[in-house]
């Protein structure tokens, strides 16, 4: 697994497949790169396609170290001036979309030449003039309960939260969903819950309008998380995005849908 040296002990780690215009795949949280080793078969053909580990996840972890939005924002910049190309395509899957927007707000859009979003909104937390972030009007109130359950109990937390990836009316397959368990089991609270407290209190809607570059939204009909209205905002807002809604999928449609998501994603980085 190659690594990118960043300003910590610690380096980023990634996977690196395929050859051509990068796809750079980041993951949402308490996640890690490897969520999307699914695509890869499918695109490693016609692409490069780059998994990173981002700080306080998988293998990039680092112990004692509590990151910021603003560090991953960063560390994905970097990431992307290794390269060698100016239109790579980002994909961010939930939190990886407020990856990418940090990154874009604070570094410009001069290495990237395509933006996909997966299931994400703007801004998370619910307000007089914002009724789209988490469902059941997700307050301030509620993330804070979040923190404090999963400082207390990252295991019964991690086990609570693993079926919300996937679509309200249709479970995963049992293999997929025993994995989830495990796979988010595998996390340290503390960096996450640092991690949580830097992205409840972003709002990127005034970004969206002068993002100059293509964009797709493909966002779950059936999501936990997030309303389709939330997706149909996103695309409003993008000028020319395009939007995909997978009607039957949830919070994760990579992971329920894979085949369709990779030729998806495919015909968007082939323009």
């Amino acid at each position: 697994m190659p690594t990118l040296p960043i300003d910590r002990a610690q380096p980023l780690h990634y996977t690196d497949h395929g050859a051509g215009r990068p796809i750079v795949l980041v993951h949402g949280w308490a996640a890690h790169g490897g969520y999307f080793n699914v695509l890869v078969p499918h695109l490693e053909d016609r692409f490069r396609v780059v998994l990173p580990d981002m700080r306080g996840h998988g293998r990039s972890r680092m112990n004692g170290e509590r990151p910021t939005l603003a560090d991953m924002g960063d560390d994905l910049y970097a990431l992307l001036g290794t390269l060698g190309r100016d239109d790579a395509v980002v994909v961010g899957w939930s939190m990886g979309t407020l990856v990418m927007f940090d990154c874009l707000r604070r570094h410009g859009a001069g290495r990237m030449g395509g933006i996909v979003i997966e299931d994400m909104t703007a801004c998370i937390l619910n307000g007089p003039d914002w009724h789209l972030g988490v469902r059941n009007n997700f307050s301030h109130a509620d993330s804070d309960r979040i923190m404090a359950t999963m400082r207390l109990n990252w295991a019964s937390y991690a086990a609570a939260i693993a079926p919300r990836l996937y679509g309200r009316s249709t479970p995963p397959p049992p293999d997929l969903a025993t994995w989830t368990v495990n796979e988010l089991m595998d996390n340290e609270p503390e960096p996450l819950a640092a991690i949580w407290a830097t992205l409840v209190d972003q709002d990127y809607r005034d970004l969206l309008p002068t993002l100059d570059l293509p964009a797709l939204i493909i966002h779950g009909g059936d999501s936990h998380v997030y309303p389709v209205e939330t997706g149909m905002a996103m695309a409003a807002m993008i000028p020319g995005a395009h939007r995909i809604c997978y009607d039957a999928a949830g919070h994760s449609p990579h992971l329920e849908e894979p085949e369709r998501f990779a030729a998806d994603l495919a015909a968007f980085a082939s323009r």
